[in-house]
C-alpha cells in the first residue's frame, strides 16, 4: 500500500493554460502554378486566376448581358460523336453561361442586390466538382488517394477536337425523377472548342541528367535545391509530352478526329 502522506504538502508548479484543439491544416483553393483547376476531395472546384480572366468565368449581376463563360464537362465514352475505337478521355469546352445545363460555373447564388453572393473563384460548386470527378473516375480511372486533399486539372489548349459542321452535340447526365433511372441526352453547342481535360503532373527534372532544350538552370549553393525554368515553348512540350505518357490517347486525337460524325438526333 502506498504511503500518501507526502501529498499533503505538495505544492503545484504554476503553468500557463494550455487548450487541445483539433490541428486543420488549410489546404490553398488555387490550382499549383501551370494548372488550371482544383478538386478537392470533398467535390469543391476551383479555377486559377489566370483561368477565371482568360475565360471570363466570374459571374455578373443578376439580369446583366454578359459574354461570361462556363464549361461543359463530359467524357469521350459519353459522347456520340466521338468515336467509339479511341481511348476514352475527360473532355471541357468553354459555353456561355446563358445556354442550358451548363456544368462548371454556370449559376450562383445572388444577393437581394442582384450581386452575385460569391466570386467564381470561391464558390467551390461542389454538384459540379462530383460531376468532373465522375468523369475522371471513368476515363481515366482516378481516385483519391485517403491522404489526398485534391487534384490539380489542366486543359490541354494545344489539343482540339474539330467537327465537319462546327456543331456539337454535347452529352448530358439525365435523371428521372418518376422512375430514378439514368440516361442521356445531347444539346447543341455551336462553334465550341473542345479540348482534352487530364490530371496535372508538374515537370520534374533531374538536374544530374539531360536538361531539355530551352530551359534554363538557376544556380543555387544548394545543388538538391538547383530548379529548372522553362520557357514557355519548352514548357509546353515538356508537359504535353509528360501528360502523353499517361494519357495515350492524346497521340491519336489529330491522325482521327476526321472519323467524328453527328449523332441521329
Amino acid at each position: 500500500m502506498i504511503n500518501f502522506d507526502f501529498l499533503k504538502n505538495v505544492q503545484l508548479v504554476a503553468t500557463e493554460s494550455k487548450i487541445a484543439t483539433p490541428g486543420r491544416v488549410s489546404v490553398s483553393k488555387q490550382p499549383a502554378e501551370g494548372a488550371d483547376l482544383r478538386l478537392m476531395k470533398n467535390g469543391a472546384i476551383y479555377p486559377s486566376e489566370a483561368l477565371v480572366a482568360k475565360y471570363n468565368l466570374e459571374f455578373p449581376n443578376r439580369g446583366v448581358s454578359s459574354d461570361a463563360q462556363g464549361f461543359d464537362v463530359f467524357t469521350g465514352g459519353a459522347w456520340e460523336m466521338y468515336p467509339a475505337e479511341l481511348e476514352n478521355v475527360v473532355f471541357i469546352a468553354a459555353v456561355s453561361k446563358s445556354l442550358p445545363k451548363v456544368s462548371l460555373f454556370g449559376k450562383c447564388a445572388y444577393q437581394v442586390d442582384d450581386t452575385p453572393s460569391s466570386s467564381v473563384i470561391e464558390q467551390g460548386s461542389v454538384s459540379a466538382g462530383k460531376l468532373v470527378y465522375a468523369a475522371l473516375h471513368e476515363a481515366y480511372g482516378f481516385e483519391f488517394a485517403e491522404d489526398q486533399q485534391f487534384v490539380d486539372l489542366l486543359i490541354m489548349e494545344d489539343i482540339s477536337i474539330p467537327s465537319p459542321t462546327n456543331v456539337f452535340y454535347i452529352p448530358k447526365p439525365l435523371l428521372s425523377r418518376k422512375t430514378g433511372v439514368k440516361s442521356t441526352e445531347h444539346l447543341r453547342r455551336d462553334g465550341i472548342v473542345v479540348n482534352p481535360l487530364v490530371i496535372y503532373n508538374p515537370v520534374v527534372v533531374d538536374v544530374c541528367n539531360d536538361v531539355p532544350e530551352g530551359a534554363n538552370v538557376e544556380e543555387s549553393d544548394d545543388l538538391s535545391n538547383e530548379q529548372v525554368v522553362f520557357t514557355e515553348e519548352a514548357k509546353a512540350d515538356v508537359v504535353v509530352e509528360n501528360i502523353s505518357e499517361n494519357n495515350q490517347a492524346a497521340a491519336a486525337f489529330d491522325a482521327q478526329t476526321s472519323s467524328f460524325h453527328n449523332p441521329t438526333m
